[in-house]
This record gives C-alpha cells, sequence and structure tokens, in this order.
C-alpha cells in the first residue's frame, strides 16, 4: 500500500469554479497519477469528458471527477486510489490487471444511450466503493488483508481484535425502473411518469443486491473450507 501521496496536488485542491473547471481538471490530470494513470489515460480522453460534462445529455450525466473537483471532495475519491492501487507514480505491485483499467472514465464517452450509461457507471462506481469502504475500515483500526483489486476472493478481506472477515460490497444506485422514471422527468418536466404503483418495488431492488452479495459471500467461505 501506498502512504506517501499528502502532497499530491489531487489532495490539495479544493472546489473550483464552474469556470475554472476545465483548466483546473487539467492540471490536477498533469500532476497526478491517480488521474492519468487509473481514470484518465490520455489527452483525448480528457478532452471528450470535458466536452460531455460541459454539455450533458438529457440524462444530465457528468463525469465523476468533474463533478468531484467542481464540489471539493476530489481528495476523498483520490486517496484511497492513491493508498491502495498506486506506490508513487506507478502501479503497486500486486494491483491486477483488471483493476488497472477498472476506472477508466470511458462510460460517458463510449456509451451514447442513456439507460447504458447508468448500469456502466454503477459497475465502475462499484469498484470505486471497495476502495472507499476499506479507507473507512482502515480508519476505524481495521487492517486491510486482502482487496479483490489485489487479487483477493473478496471484494475485501480485514482483520480487527484477532477476526478476520470477508466483505462483499455493492453500489445500490437506482433500479432500472427508478432510473427511467427519472429520466423521463427530466426530458418532459411537464408531463412527469405516474408516480410508482407497487411501493415495494424499492424494497424488493435492495433485497436483491443483498442476496446476490451473500451467494458470493457463501461461495467464498465454501472455496476456503475446501481448500
Amino acid at each position: 500500500m501506498n502512504t506517501n501521496y499528502s502532497n499530491c496536488i489531487c489532495q490539495t485542491i479544493g472546489a473550483i469554479d464552474y469556470a475554472e473547471l476545465p483548466k483546473g481538471l487539467r492540471e490536477v490530470w498533469k500532476k497526478c497519477p491517480a488521474l492519468n494513470k487509473v481514470f484518465i489515460h490520455n489527452e483525448e480522453t480528457l478532452e471528450a469528458l470535458m466536452q460531455q460534462s460541459q454539455i450533458p445529455d438529457k440524462a444530465h450525466h457528468c463525469s465523476t471527477l468533474w463533478l468531484a473537483l467542481q464540489r471539493g471532495y476530489l481528495k476523498n475519491i483520490m486517496g484511497p486510489v492513491h493508498r491502495y492501487l498506486l506506490e508513487g507514480e506507478n502501479f503497486w505491485k500486486d494491483t491486477t490487471p483488471d483493476y488497472k483499467k477498472r476506472f477508466h472514465e470511458t462510460w460517458i464517452i463510449k456509451n451514447t444511450d442513456a439507460f447504458k450509461r447508468h448500469e456502466t457507471a454503477k459497475k465502475q462506481l462499484g469498484s470505486l466503493y471497495e476502495l472507499l469502504y476499506a479507507n473507512h475500515l482502515e480508519e476505524q483500526g481495521h487492517q486491510i488483508i486482502s482487496l479483490e483489486a489485489w487479487g483477493g476472493p473478496a471484494d475485501i478481506s480485514a482483520r480487527i481484535n484477532g477476526e478476520e472477515y470477508d466483505i462483499e460490497v455493492k453500489a445500490i444506485g437506482s433500479s432500472k425502473e427508478e432510473f427511467s422514471a427519472v429520466y423521463k422527468t427530466l426530458k418532459n418536466p411537464d408531463d412527469p411518469p405516474i408516480a410508482r404503483s407497487n411501493p415495494m418495488e424499492p424494497v424488493k431492488y435492495l433485497m436483491e443486491i443483498i442476496r446476490n452479495a451473500t451467494i458470493q459471500i457463501e461461495k467464498f467461505d465454501q472455496t476456503e473450507k475446501n481448500g
């Protein structure tokens, strides 16, 4: 793990006014390895992201990094990326090939369909949440043993008070049905869709996510038992 990144520009820069965002993001991109190695790999992608974020689609999709810089929490996103994926300006030796490219913020460029963007962005955020939550656990005194980003079987394997445990991290976001309702409202604010008739729909969506996470954790446990 990398602990020497407190002086990186991503950790010292604050919120930036909207008019200065293109200049600010470019400056951070040039100097921050977490940004130029993990998220945005070339200037062409950087330009496309900035253009798309300034002229969003009807679903108001926008680059996560653009919003983070505008709102002043880029530090919170980049810190765990530095810590768990990098060593200095290069990838840490245990970072898997998959995780070296998993965070490429091209979902907003490659997909023109709002619904495909929604699903792709949710998957990418899920991987980011793994690192954010691992960082939170360390701040609470837990020791990180392994991450999926390092080739581990679970999203996070940790230890506290001599006990080890596994965590499966899921990005909840919104269901396709909920996103569809929001999207239709944004497209036609004067003619919003009819309210959801089944109030249990969000509960079912959440329970399905929990069920999937439980199945994955059980697979990890079974693999360990079988040696």
